[in-house]
């Protein structure tokens, strides 16, 4: 089990490291075994890491060859050693030999539609920067957690939703029609929490945030 947390600002303002810090140390106990930060062009992702798949190099946030991509990824992909050969003869160089990577070069070969060849359990986020757009994806089954809040300044997210509550003027109120169907139903129906604002991503779904802050979900897989 990992963590992964990050926000992405419309007006191109850099994330706080500190703040960053705060959105994986609340979610240390995912990921006791290593922690990352990357910024830039207004967007900051963070990483807790438990490590599980080559422990020498399995430090993330992890970028391709020439940094133009970035990855924090939460889960574990079965077939990542038959996708790895596969882009390997197709010219792609790995640096490690994780998973993970092997997300980061299935993106830059196939776009969005990498998801369709995954095979495992997962919930993660790619930072285009050639294209200025955020990626991110949850498990067919929703076997990760994938949470995110949105609103007309920036798009954040993270494995839990303690962590978005540590960002910067983070909102606090409860979603009292979530609270009026949890007392129904017992559970709170995707997309919505008990928190006004912050929402889940459903399983088999993916989310697009171009680079004017618009947002696309979409479902992959039914």
């Amino acid at each position: 089990m990992c963590g992964i947390a990050g926000v992405r600002y419309y007006d191109g303002r850099e994330p706080s490291e500190r703040m960053l810090r705060r959105m994986s140390g609340c979610i240390v106990h995912r990921g006791p075994d290593d922690e990352g930060v990357w910024t830039g062009d207004g967007t900051g992702l963070s990483f807790r890491r438990l490590s599980i798949i080559d422990l020498a190099e399995g430090h993330q946030p992890l970028s391709n060859e020439d940094d133009s991509v970035w990855i924090v990824f939460n889960g574990e992909i079965y077939n990542y050693k038959e996708l790895r050969e596969q882009l390997s003869a197709r010219g792609h160089r790995f640096k490690t030999r994780t998973d993970t990577e092997v997300i980061v070069h299935l993106y830059e070969e196939y776009g969005e539609s990498c998801v369709t060849h995954l095979r495992g359990m997962f919930g993660f986020v790619i930072w285009d920067r050639r294209t200025r757009t955020l990626f991110g994806a949850r498990d067919h089954f929703g076997i990760k957690p994938f949470y995110y809040a949105a609103d007309g300044e920036k798009f954040a997210f993270a494995s839990e939703i303690k962590s978005l509550l540590m960002l910067d003027g983070a909102r606090r109120e409860v979603n009292l029609q979530s609270l009026a169907n949890y007392l129904t139903f017992q559970y709170v129906p995707d997309p919505d929490t008990m928190f006004e604002g912050i929402r889940k991503l459903p399983p088999a779904h993916t989310v697009t945030v171009d680079r004017n802050g618009g947002i696309r979900i979409k479902r992959y897989w039914d």
